[in-house]
């Protein structure tokens, strides 16, 4: 049986509400420039392993999806 904590399931719900509210783009930088869309999708998902894990600094936009109304939560 799968036991979460109350925060994991609130980071579940946070993370979900903005995937479906927001269309997250990788934004490109002067340095990766010349890099395909399968290195870029493996310096996205590389993590840091350190007390907690976290993404490398990837630059990000988020746009309103398209009939996506944030203002009635």
């Amino acid at each position: 049986m799968l036991l979460l904590r109350f925060s994991e399931i609130e980071q579940i719900a946070v993370l979900s509400f903005i995937i479906l509210h927001y269309k997250i783009t990788v934004l490109e930088e002067p340095p990766f420039a010349h890099e395909t869309a399968e290195e870029r999708k493996m310096r996205v998902l590389a993590a840091q392993i350190q007390v907690v894990v976290k993404p490398i600094r990837t630059p990000m936009e988020f746009t309103p999806r398209e009939g996506a109304n944030i203002l009635a939560y």
